[in-house]
């Protein structure tokens, strides 16, 4: 009996042990950006959950980076964008629905001064009265698709390279159909 004790308590420590060197691993090969997106997001929006297909990773100036995420049909999709303050807003980011080819976003950063109504998709923006990180809604309404998310970094001044993080938090819902939808369909 004190033998198959043993044995369980040396199992249940290799495992946890294991466990552990696996997260830290994974922190240290991320450099950094492993936790960006939990310190710099808002609470998930009412009726949402966070995805697990929300990533963040080290990038750097003068760079483009490319992200697939794949969509479910009759969801609904709340996508943000958070950068490190060490790039400016000087992000831009262009969403393809890879089924259609179709760019469903082309935006920088930094909201456009001249029109007070485009927010930039790393922005603040005033939905009913308050302010709150700038959000994409997508909807594939017949079938899934894949998003292709294109960030293109922009160069810093004098030939330097900045580094840091780029975060996309995705959000999503199962789409509901209304009782007016229902009425048209009979």
């Amino acid at each position: 009996m004190f033998i198959l004790v043993r044995i369980i308590f040396i199992s249940l420590f290799v495992v946890f042990s294991v466990h552990l060197f696996a997260q830290e691993k994974e922190k240290k090969d991320d450099d950094g950006c492993f936790d960006f997106l939990k310190h710099r997001t808002a609470d998930v929006a009412e009726g949402f959950v966070k995805s697990t297909q929300s990533k963040s990773g080290k990038c750097f100036s003068g760079k483009t980076y490319i992200f697939m995420l794949p969509i479910e049909s009759k969801k609904i999709y709340r996508v943000s964008f958070y950068a490190s303050a060490a790039f400016d807003r000087n992000v831009h980011f262009k969403i393809i629905d890879k089924a259609t080819g179709r760019v469903v976003l082309d935006a920088n950063g930094d909201s456009d001064p001249n029109d007070p109504n485009k927010y930039g998709a790393l922005a603040e923006m005033e939905v009913e009265g308050n302010f709150v990180h700038a959000y994409y809604d997508f909807t594939p309404w017949s079938s899934a698709t894949t998003l292709q998310i294109i960030i293109e970094v922009g160069k810093a001044d004098a030939g330097r390279i900045l580094e840091g993080c780029i975060g996309i938090f995705v959000q999503d819902k199962p789409f509901v159909k209304s009782a007016f939808e229902e009425i048209i369909k009979n």
